[in-house]
């Protein structure tokens, strides 16, 4: 099945958000294509709202990797036209540009936006959603700099410091967690104001790559409170780096023996001391990949004392 996405989750994961207009009249398959896997399409920019500026002008080609059609063999619903598209690009490798989704005004200034009808299939352009294009393009152009302020709190060199800031941005935006692909299908005609998509997942990753026990142990407890995992380990990854320093254990350790510790506390403290203590276990198991190494202050393992402040 073919997720839902929405606009904000959008703006954070593409590498590149151009408004164009198409430099034909069907952009798009009319119909699934059987056994053709992708399609290429041509649009000429009219505005670049995130990545390369001097994109601008240009005609670009895009390939849809055949997930997006105009409309369903299944269900009648019409050929949609588009005036005018949202495209939210990822380059590839050999410098060509992916279609990871697209919103579209029609020329009845309708704004609509790709869903799946049938699995297996494609998305199609099907759901007509109420908002403007005007405010659809606002809205991304306001959730930008907010994304960028965010991703800038990770670049802090100290890990202490950081941890603070990032700890003060979760409590003033827990509200806004999780709304978006929850949304009940009777509301999908309307666009999330809310949401951080992946970034949900990845502050609280970000807190542990500093190697301070006790931040990384209320960040794995927060991350659990907002996703509804009261009754699972606190997971939040797989690699045991931000624990596997004599301190990390002798907490983790602690936590373990606490019988004031509810058993969750305890059953995670038990899972993450056994990969802390069994290293390459965790290694050669290849769960997910390696992201410690690669944030600043990771080599310096503030450690001691209470944690820099959380939520």
């Amino acid at each position: 099945m073919l997720p839902s996405r929405y606009l904000r989750e959008l703006a954070i994961s593409s590498d590149t958000i151009v408004m164009a207009k198409p430099v034909k009249e069907h952009p798009l398959p009319e119909k699934e294509l059987s056994g053709v896997h992708e399609h290429k399409s041509s649009f000429v920019v009219e505005d670049v709202l995130k990545g390369d500026g001097h994109l601008k002008s240009q005609e670009i080609e895009v390939y849809d990797r055949g997930l997006f059609v105009l409309s369903s063999s299944f269900f009648d619903n019409g050929v949609t036209e588009i005036k005018s598209a949202m495209l939210f690009l990822n380059r590839e490798r050999d410098n060509r540009w992916n279609l990871d989704h697209l919103y579209v005004c029609t020329p009845d200034n309708v704004v609509v936006r790709p869903m799946q009808l049938i699995n297996p299939g494609p998305y199609v352009l099907k759901e007509n959603l109420q908002i403007s294009w005007s405010e659809a393009k606002r809205l991304v152009q306001n959730f930008l700099p907010q994304v960028e302020a965010l991703k800038a709190l990770r670049k802090i060199p100290d890990a202490a410091d950081r941890n603070r800031r990032l700890f003060a941005w979760i409590r003033e935006h827990e509200e806004e967690f999780g709304e978006g692909p929850f949304l009940p299908r009777d509301f999908r005609h309307l666009e999330p104001r809310k949401g951080w998509g992946t970034l949900e997942h990845e502050i609280f990753q970000w807190i542990l790559e500093g190697g301070i026990s006790a931040d990384s142990w209320l960040a794995m407890q927060r991350c659990a409170d907002f996703k509804h995992w009261k009754n699972l380990d606190w997971k939040l990854s797989e690699n045991p780096s931000h624990f596997s320093h004599a301190e990390g254990r002798a907490f983790l350790l602690a936590k373990l023996v606490d019988a004031n510790q509810p058993l969750i506390a305890r059953r995670t403290a038990s899972a993450e001391l056994s990969m802390a203590i069994n290293p390459g276990w965790a290694a050669k198991e290849k769960r997910l990949p390696s992201w410690a190494g690669d944030a600043p202050g990771t080599g310096s393992h503030h450690s001691r004392g209470a944690a820099t402040g959380g939520p």
